[in-house]
């Protein structure tokens, strides 16, 4: 069985557009998710989540679906963490492509909260 998914894509452009969209086919394929739309934030305003912050409350997808973690690291290497718990509260998973991680539950945040300082950013980057 699948799941309707809401892929986004990072618009930071460091990895190409289209390689992150096969990063995302390949791991929608392995977790048996089934993308039903791909969305990007619009460039230069990725820290403010416009897009994310609508389609939480407003889409029917119960997976949203990104290429990368790091679209959740703000300017100052902080994790937005109450973004995330936001998402979960709506009764939505996370997952993200490029770690193979999926975030279902405020426990499962809370273990990433631990790892993610537990390690300097640039351990992080390895991630």
């Amino acid at each position: 069985m699948t799941n309707a998914t809401f892929a986004f894509v990072d618009s930071n452009f460091t990895i190409s557009q289209h390689l992150q969209m096969l990063a995302i086919r390949n791991y929608a394929n392995s977790t048996d998710l089934a993308v039903t739309f791909y969305g990007v934030e619009v460039a230069g305003c990725e820290q403010g989540h416009l897009l994310l912050n609508n389609y939480i409350t407003n889409r029917d997808e119960s997976i949203f679906l990104f290429f990368s973690i790091r679209q959740f690291i703000n300017e100052d290497h902080f994790l937005q963490i109450n973004l995330l718990k936001k998402i979960l509260l709506h009764k939505r998973e996370i997952h993200f492509a490029n770690e193979s991680l999926k975030i279902s539950t405020i426990d499962s945040l809370l273990d990433l909260i631990i790892l993610t300082y537990s390690e300097s950013f640039d351990e992080l980057e390895s991630f």
